[in-house]
């Protein structure tokens, strides 16, 4: 705190710096840090694997087998909640496996998680029965990537 009070003294004293515009650059910088963290991962769902990549380099930062999914949790505060927003908490053997934060609409993401699990767990329950048959899907569905920020 007295770091913050000698910086803001010394732009008053070198600048002119009022507090006011102090707080109002502060809040500018604090709403572009923002900005940037909420581009830094990308979400997307393939036919077998959830996968988080870092949204400026498209580097696969972690993921994980629709088939170890067991669970998928939404946490939301009340602020978030207001907002839209939230965090989709993905658990593999009762353990989270990866933290999909600052997600718009986390309902509909879970839904589209669920969705593809059950999807994936029916394909892998076709290709046990039938080794040489695929599962009646259109190659284009096959193909569809989800992808959501």
């Amino acid at each position: 705190m007295a770091a913050l009070t000698a910086w803001r003294a010394w732009l008053f004293w070198r600048f002119g710096v009022s507090g006011w515009v102090g707080w109002a650059f502060g809040s500018l910088a604090l709403l572009g840090i923002a900005a940037f963290i909420r581009h830094w991962a990308r979400y997307e769902i393939f036919a077998t694997r959830l996968v988080v990549r870092n949204g400026y380099t498209g580097h696969e930062i972690s993921q994980v087998e629709l088939s170890q999914i067991d669970q998928v949790k939404i946490r939301q505060g009340k602020v978030a909640g207001l907002l839209g927003i939230g965090t989709v908490v993905v658990l593999s053997d009762e353990q989270p496996a990866l933290r999909l934060r600052g997600v718009n609409d986390p309902e509909e993401v879970k839904q589209r998680i669920e969705s593809a699990i059950r999807t994936s767990a029916y394909d892998r329950m076709s290709r046990s029965r039938m080794p040489g048959l695929m599962p009646h899907r259109s190659v284009e569905a096959q193909s569809t990537d989800s992808k959501f920020p």
